[in-house]
C-alpha cells in the first residue's frame, strides 16, 4: 500500500528516531532546514514545519543564530517530596553545614531559559552550593532562579540558610516536577563531592512553580554511596 503520510511527518519521525537511537544526544545540534531539504528533497516550508512542531512539542529547542538542538527530557509531574537537605541531616543527629561556591546573576543558559519559560528575559540568578553531613559532602546543589519570581535571592546568605528553606518562607510554591537519574560523576563534580571520577551518583532535576509560573530549576547531585532516596 502506498505511504500517504505527509512528508513533514516523515522528516519529524526521522529526527525523533535519531534522538531515540542516540544519533543526536541532549543539547546536540540537529540538521538545519537546508540539510533536511537536501536529504529529503523537500521545500524549506516543509523542513521548517517539521522543526517548528518538534520545538513546540519540547523535543527540540532553538537558539537564535546557532540552530536547533535536542532538548533535555522534560521532568514529569511527581508526588515525590524532596525534603530540605539540612532537615534530613539533622534528623539523623548529624552536623549540617554548607559551602557557597557561586551565588550571582548570570546570562540564562538555553535549557534553564526553556524550563523557566523566561521568554525575552536574558538573565537569571544562579547558585552552586555544596552541602555537608558532618565532614562529608552529601549534596551538590546547582540552582537557577527566575529574577521575576524571586527578586531578592542574591540577598540570601546561603551559608546559613538553604535555598529550599528560603523559598518555602518567601515564595508560595504550588507544584513541582522531577527527573531522577543515575549518573557518573564528571571530574568537576567528583572533586567537589570528594569521590572518584565516574563514581555513581543520584541526580534529581527539579522544577518548581509559583502559581502558573516556573520559579526555580535545580539539579541536586548526591554521591550514590552516601545517599538513598526516600518517599
Amino acid at each position: 500500500m502506498r505511504n500517504t503520510k505527509p512528508i513533514y511527518q516523515v522528516v519529524k519521525q526521522h529526527i525523533i528516531d535519531g534522538i531515540h537511537n542516540k544519533r543526536w544526544l541532549e543539547h546536540t545540534k540537529v540538521p538545519s532546514e537546508n540539510s533536511l531539504c537536501q536529504e529529503f528533497s523537500v521545500s524549506r516550508m516543509t523542513a521548517n514545519r517539521a522543526l517548528k512542531e518538534l520545538t513546540e512539542e519540547s523535543i527540540l529547542y532553538r537558539v537564535q543564530g546557532l540552530g536547533t538542538f535536542v532538548s533535555e527530557s522534560l521532568p514529569v509531574k511527581s508526588v515525590l517530596q524532596i525534603k530540605d537537605i539540612s532537615e534530613e541531616v539533622e534528623a539523623r543527629g548529624n552536623r549540617f553545614f554548607s559551602q557557597v561556591i557561586s551565588h550571582k546573576q548570570i546570562d540564562a543558559p538555553p535549557q534553564a531559559s526553556r524550563f523557566l519559560d523566561l521568554g525575552s528575559a536574558t538573565q537569571l540568578f544562579y547558585s552552586l552550593v555544596l552541602h555537608f553531613e558532618n565532614d562529608e559532602p552529601i549534596q551538590l546543589e546547582e540552582r537557577f532562579i527566575s529574577k521575576k519570581q524571586v527578586p531578592n535571592y542574591l540577598e540570601v546568605d546561603l551559608a546559613t540558610e538553604t535555598a529550599n528553606h528560603y523559598l518555602k518562607q518567601t515564595t508560595p510554591l504550588s507544584d513541582a516536577k522531577h527527573i531522577i537519574e543515575a549518573i557518573a560523576a564528571d571530574s568537576g563534580v567528583a572533586e567537589l563531592l570528594k569521590i572518584d571520577k565516574d563514581s555513581p551518583c543520584i541526580m534529581i532535576t527539579r522544577i518548581t512553580w509559583s502559581g502558573n509560573t516556573p520559579a526555580t530549576y535545580s539539579k541536586l547531585t548526591h554521591p550514590g554511596s552516601r545517599y538513598s532516596l526516600e518517599t
